[in-house]
């Protein structure tokens, strides 16, 4: 089954083939720990009880569970936290285009990410909150290494990888998608990360945080509701660059200055008195009909005079 085309159906129907595995399982459990139990019983009354509680009573309660899910299979838990059948069918088939990794025990997509072999599994990634890796021990030895992924209602999801340096950075890149595709996520373990986590869980039913997914141009910056609005949403105050704003000289209906038209006419511009350097100027004696002086005229040769007096 491709998951683009998956239906509501086909979700419900895969998460019922589960619960009925489970079932079964727990069915072969009950019928050994009978007859195991009933052995013991025979040879040490002691050990009998104790078997008992172990292989019957437990593989019991987990069948009478499990019949619960299958009855009201529209009441699980991703169904009452994450949305309805169609909604979250509609999310698989709109985000298994965007696949950012997609590994063994882990499909991580721009929209959601789940075990592909567990659609119960699935967290739309608008409802993740904190993600870390988390590795246990034994007397110094790893035994298990898992990403641990805790959501908006501060449930958490474990999902499996291969223990040593090759399987921690292959969670490494996966957190570091996680961030670029959702920076609302906490990434990391840290006792404040934890409490952070724990402080700001919803419970089923309270209205979700909206918070923007990333585009092909990157990732966005999310926005909750009820936010506070700034400036730059809507209802902002307007200021002189926005709409209505008052109008400088630089703007229309500027007060026009003697550079701009209709401006004042100084004596450098048009009709500007004339001065003696213009035209109509009195005349001095250095312009024409001057009196001449001995120095004007210069000497005629021809009658000797002119020149200065001898």
């Amino acid at each position: 089954m491709e998951l683009r085309y998956i239906t509501a159906e086909q979700l419900i129907g895969e998460i019922r083939k589960k619960y009925k595995k489970h079932c079964i399982a727990a069915l072969v459990i009950l019928i050994l720990g009978i007859l195991v139990s009933a052995f013991f019983y025979m040879v040490a009354i002691g050990a009998g009880i104790v078997l008992t509680a172990f292989l019957v009573l437990i593989p019991l309660a987990y069948i009478l569970y499990t019949k619960s899910k299958l009855k009201n299979i529209e009441k699980i838990r991703i169904f009452q936290c994450y949305g309805t059948p169609d909604e979250l069918a509609s999310l698989i088939r709109n985000g298994s285009d965007g696949v950012l990794h997609q590994g063994k025990n882990l499909l991580l997509t721009k929209q959601f990410m789940m075990n592909p072999n567990d659609l119960e599994s699935i967290i739309p990634l608008t409802c993740v909150q904190l993600a870390y890796i988390h590795t246990e021990s034994y007397n110094g030895i790893p035994t298990s290494q898992t990403m641990k992924v805790h959501d908006i209602y501060n449930y958490t999801v474990e999902f499996s990888f291969k223990i040593g340096k090759k399987g921690r950075a292959e969670i490494v890149d996966i957190l570091t998608e996680m961030g670029n595709a959702a920076p609302w996520i906490m990434l990391g373990y840290s006792p404040d990360n934890v409490r952070t986590a724990a402080n700001n869980k919803i419970k089923p039913g309270d209205p979700r945080p909206v918070r923007q997914l990333p585009d092909q141009n990157g990732a966005a910056i999310p926005q909750q509701q009820n936010a506070p609005v700034y400036p730059q949403q809507q209802n902002a105050p307007v200021y002189p660059q926005q709409q209505n704003a008052p109008v400088y000289p630089q703007q229309q209906n500027a007060p026009v200055y003697p550079q701009q038209q209709n401006a004042p006419v100084y004596p450098q511009q048009q009709n500007a008195p004339v001065y003696p350097q213009q035209q109509n100027a009195p005349v001095y004696p250095q312009q024409q009909n001057a009196p001449v002086y001995p120095q004007q005229g210069g000497f005629n040769p021809n009658n000797g005079t002119g020149g200065y007096p001898q």
